[in-house]
């Protein structure tokens, strides 16, 4: 997802350049987000080995990496730059997450992966949220 971020920072800085004007409030603001939010081009497993390559389980091609959340397209139409989806916090893909601060303690809920990149001061802004 890094390289999307990339593309999406380069097309904000050539239209400033082109343009003289910013894309809304968020331009150029680096976001995470919580892998239940679908981003084009990229699965969204929610930690569900099932739907590794899939949309939510279904092999429909009409969906599959094709559909954005609401909440990532009203972030990319403020300017935000989406770099990267981070998984719960103990899942058959990546295993468990580690708190960065105290390997004894949890790093969080369902949302851990997001609690561990803000406690690394990894990213200015995370979102998630536990209704998915």
């Amino acid at each position: 997802m890094f390289d999307f971020a990339m593309q999406t920072a380069t097309e904000l800085d050539l239209s400033y350049a082109a343009n003289g004007t910013v894309k809304g409030p968020l331009r150029g603001l680096p976001i995470s987000l919580k892998d239940q939010f679908h981003v084009k081009g990229y699965d969204t497993t929610m930690g569900y080995v099932g739907w590794i390559g899939t949309y939510e389980g279904s092999q429909d091609p009409a969906k599959l990496h094709k559909v954005n959340s609401q909440v990532v397209e009203e972030l990319l139409s403020l300017g935000a730059v989406l770099f990267c989806k981070l998984e719960e916090t103990v899942n058959n893909i990546i295993g468990t997450t580690l708190n960065p601060v105290n390997q004894f303690l949890s790093c969080g809920g369902s949302s851990g992966g997001e609690g561990a990149l803000q406690a690394l001061r990894g990213s200015s802004v995370g979102l998630g949220t536990d209704i998915g």
